[in-house]
């Protein structure tokens, strides 16, 4: 049966995948008259490092994605957020987010479109104070997603405009058995055995550090204040000579300071194969991380703000994995048909899953009605019928 009739017969979607990504999804997809389910599995630990952390960044801002169209999508996303900002929707809120370096460094394309950007220049005055020499920086107006509020607002809407939730480990074998000719595929590690996608996956291993309880971190105007700060390759690196860079993301409940990235892949036997940290090593609940998420952040946080990191010892520590795609690292945003099945594609976001989670799921949403030979509203249509607050 061609898929124009099915759909117009029943407008079911599946979808794989209940992190930030899928969510999107599903909320956009209900906006536009689609019957929604979305299928999960939980992780056998909830240690499970090919989990999205329960603690991300969050912060809106496109440091890791590789895509033809990245450009266009993170400026759907960027607006998308601007949309939901205005709403007050829970969680969202926003930052004066510093990115500083202690070697020269070309400013990327996107700060231009971040909202109140600025180039630093030497001698202007930030409140970022380091004992490192800064010799390139800006800053803008970045949106954040806190965490333990925005999340969960996310699930409780999707459930309110009456989507569901099936836990269920779907494989290639019972993907057949999903009532729907629609399925939307945000399973991230999950594409390499549902797909067999024939390709060698690109990963990064991240560590994060949360300081529970530790307070927001104000200017003198009452601004929230995160910041990226990268001292030199001199300073912190991996085994390999790879730059790192640390940041402090400040939410309601304390801080998430990072961070690393480090390149690889997991063995047959689930074991880290990659880069690695490099010395000198701090550890916490017997797992160790590079010492300089701690040294670096300490010294920045006391100079900046006159707050003593010693003083928040309640701490938890994540260490967790970003799938890249492929071995160009390049995300997959695309449309593919089998068994008279349309699937779209969406993973491989790397670290980035919240900062492009509404732009790819605009892109979704779009592919899926292209398809299916529907119009397709234009952006303001789509988050228009998305939430009423």
């Amino acid at each position: 049966m061609p898929l124009l009739l099915v759909y117009q017969r029943n407008k079911k979607i599946s979808i794989i995948g209940r992190g930030v990504s899928g969510l999107s999804c599903a909320l956009l997809l209900q906006s536009l008259g689609f019957d929604v389910t979305v299928y999960y599995k939980i992780p056998d630990s909830k240690k499970d490092p090919t989990e999205v952390s329960a603690f991300p960044s969050a912060s809106v801002i496109p440091h890791s994605i590789v895509h033809p169209k990245v450009k266009s999508i993170f400026r759907d996303s960027l607006f998308s957020f601007k949309y939901l900002h205005g709403l007050n929707f829970p969680g969202l809120t926003t930052h004066r987010h510093f990115e500083i370096f202690g070697d020269e460094t070309d400013i990327p394309d996107y700060v231009h479109i971040m909202p109140e950007n600025k180039v630093l220049n030497p001698g202007d005055i930030i409140p970022i104070k380091s004992q490192y020499e800064l010799k390139t920086g800006w800053e803008y107006r970045c949106f954040f997603a806190d965490w333990p509020i925005y999340f969960p607002e996310l699930y409780r809407l999707f459930l309110k405009q009456g989507g569901t939730f099936v836990e269920k480990e779907i494989t290639k074998e019972t993907i057949s058995d999903l009532d729907s000719e629609i399925i939307i595929n945000c399973s991230e590690f999950g594409s390499l055995w549902l797909f067999e996608d024939s390709f060698e996956p690109v990963i990064y291993r991240g560590h994060l550090l949360f300081i529970k309880d530790a307070p927001l971190l104000k200017d003198q105007k009452g601004n929230t204040i995160s910041y990226n700060f990268s001292p030199g390759i001199e300073y912190y690196s991996t085994n390999n000579g790879t730059l790192q860079d640390v940041y402090v993301y400040p939410r309601k409940d304390g801080w998430i300071l990072g961070g690393s990235r480090q390149k690889g892949s997991i063995d047959e036997k689930g074991k880290w194969v990659g880069e690695e940290t490099s010395s000198p090593l701090a550890e916490l609940d017997n797992k160790t991380f590079p010492q300089q998420i701690i040294s670096i952040n300490q010294e920045l946080i006391r100079n900046s703000f006159g707050i003593d990191l010693n003083n928040y010892s309640n701490r938890e520590l994540r260490v967790g994995y970003r799938f890249m795609g492929n071995r160009n690292e390049e995300m997959r945003l695309e449309v593919k048909t089998s068994q008279d099945r349309l699937i779209v594609h969406n993973y491989g976001h790397g670290g980035a899953g919240v900062t492009i989670s509404w732009g790819c799921a605009l892109h979704v949403a779009s592919l899926t009605l292209k398809e299916l030979g529907e119009p397709i509203p234009n952006t303001d249509q789509i988050l228009n019928g998305l939430i009423t607050y």
